[in-house]
């Protein structure tokens, strides 16, 4: 039952991941996103 739980949340924080990668791509590819999200692209800009 433990190892159900854990496998659960293992495979959810990968979905996340995905999920998040795949947001993160179209925020960046948008050509409106410096007046919708400065935070985030000065955050991608310091990385």
């Amino acid at each position: 039952m433990f190892n159900n739980v854990v496998h659960v949340l293992f495979c959810l924080g990968i979905l996340a991941r995905m999920v998040y990668q795949t947001v993160a791509f179209y925020w960046t590819s948008a050509p409106h996103q410096d007046h919708l999200h400065p935070l985030i692209h000065r955050y991608q800009q310091i990385n």
